[in-house]
């Protein structure tokens, strides 16, 4: 902020901002911000709402935006989709694209579970899911990439692999996922690592005649 003004910070609601004549005012006099950040974002998924309108004409007018919500993965391609173009509108432009990463990126998705839930045989099956990238119908982003080579030569390696090379493999993949730069799925679990467990008991109460 310039030298003597007040720094501007808010908390409003959607609700609050999609009234047309807001929206309207927004479009035509601009709102230079910072930072944005929009919090329940899967209300703003469906891109014929009044919500994703304003967010759009906000993000459209910030350095930066940050969607927040519980419930990106449970959302269908076209609601993914939608967001997504509200972060990057020059990276995803096109539905049909879209899905066509979507679906490429289907086994580096796999590959990741696997070798998260580990199991028997776990790097056999991590190896045929990334195999499949190497299809023509993929064409060469991943067959002319030196990450993807290299993933594919530590998952054929003799013997156990090591803690530093299992962290290797998964950074590998996660830098292979092309929802990364934009998504990051954080896990309860991996945010609260000792919270406590809830144990449900039955008390039994004797009660008075009161």
């Amino acid at each position: 902020p310039e030298r003597g003004l007040p720094r501007l910070q808010g908390i409003v609601s959607l609700e609050s901002l999609r009234a047309n004549s807001v929206i309207e005012g927004i479009e035509q006099r601009g709102a230079p911000i910072d930072l944005l950040i929009v919090d329940e974002a899967h209300h703003c998924r469906n891109s014929d709402t009044k919500q994703h309108r304003v967010v759009r004409v906000l993000s459209d007018a910030s350095e930066a935006t940050v969607l927040l919500t519980a419930t990106p993965i449970h959302l269908g391609d076209e609601n993914l989709f939608n967001l997504m173009r509200l972060l990057l509108p020059e990276e995803f432009d096109r539905f049909d694209v879209f899905q066509d990463r979507l679906n490429t990126n289907r086994w580096v998705v796999e590959a990741e579970t696997t070798l998260r839930r580990g199991g028997d045989a776990w790097r056999e099956r991590s190896l045929a899911a990334l195999t499949e990238l190497a299809n023509p119908a993929h064409g060469d982003r991943y067959a002319k990439n030196s990450l993807y080579k290299e993933t594919i030569e530590l998952l054929k390696r003799d013997g156990e692999l090591a803690r530093p090379e299992l962290l290797d493999l998964q950074e590998n993949l996660a830098t292979l996922n092309v929802l990364t730069p934009v998504m990051n799925r954080t896990r309860k679990r991996e945010v609260y690592p000792d919270a406590a467990k809830r144990e449900a008991r039955v008390v039994r109460v004797g009660f008075s005649a009161e």
